[in-house]
This record gives structure tokens, C-alpha cells and sequence, in this order.
């Protein structure tokens, strides 16, 4: 059992695992949950502004230029299609960014749960 255990310790060793205490993984996990929503953020803001801007930029050479710009229906479907993707893309990241801040909202409230866990365990074996 003895050597089972030191076995244990030593594999968690070589993986830096058990040098770090609860609040340092705590807090690494929480630096990269919030990197990753601030990513999902800008990429959903990034889509939706390119998603915007080209739909703008279609309707005013569409109204400015019509003699250059004739309404031709293999180009319409193409134009179309690729804003139905683009959209599409948008909804996705938005779901995406919004799934990611709820994840790291709860593991923000789980973590100040278990520091409240932690100094009511130290109180009360104080006393």
C-alpha cells in the first residue's frame, strides 16, 4: 500500500501536478477559462461586424452602380450563400461565446465556494 501511495506521489510529481495547491490550479483554470471567452468574444464580434459590413457594402454599389452591378442570378445565389453561411458562423460563435461565459461564471462561483468551504473548515477547527 506504502508503495502504491509513493508511487502516486511521484507520478503527480512528474507532472507538476502535486506541487501546486487547490487555489493555484483553481486560478489557472479560471486565467484560461477567461482567455478563451475574451477570444470567443472578439471572434464573435469580428464576424458579426464583417457579416454587417458586407451586407452595407452590397447594398450601396448595388444603389449607387445598378448599370455595373446587374442583378445576374448565379451571382445573386453565390451572394447569398455566403451570407447565409456567414450568418450562420455568427449564431454559432454567439452560442459559443455565450456556453463559454456561463462555464466560466460557474467555475468563478465554485471557486469562491470552496476558498468559503476552506476558511470555515479553518474556523472551526480553531475553535
Amino acid at each position: 500500500m506504502a508503495t502504491e501511495k509513493n508511487l502516486k506521489e511521484e507520478l503527480l510529481k512528474q507532472n507538476n501536478i502535486g506541487m501546486q495547491s487547490g487555489q493555484e490550479l483553481r486560478d489557472v483554470v479560471l486565467v484560461r477559462d477567461q482567455a478563451r471567452v475574451a477570444r470567443m468574444r472578439t471572434l464573435m464580434i469580428v464576424t458579426w461586424i464583417l457579416l454587417m459590413v458586407s451586407m452595407a457594402v452590397a447594398g450601396v454599389l448595388e444603389l449607387g452602380f445598378p448599370a455595373h452591378f446587374k442583378s445576374e442570378p448565379l451571382r445573386n445565389v453565390i451572394f447569398i450563400s455566403v451570407w447565409q453561411a456567414g450568418f450562420w458562423l455568427a449564431i454559432v460563435f454567439t452560442i459559443s461565446w455565450y456556453v463559454r461565459s456561463r462555464t466560466l461564471t460557474m467555475r468563478q462561483i465554485q471557486s469562491r465556494l470552496t476558498l468559503i468551504e476552506e476558511h470555515l473548515k479553518k474556523m472551526s477547527q480553531k475553535e
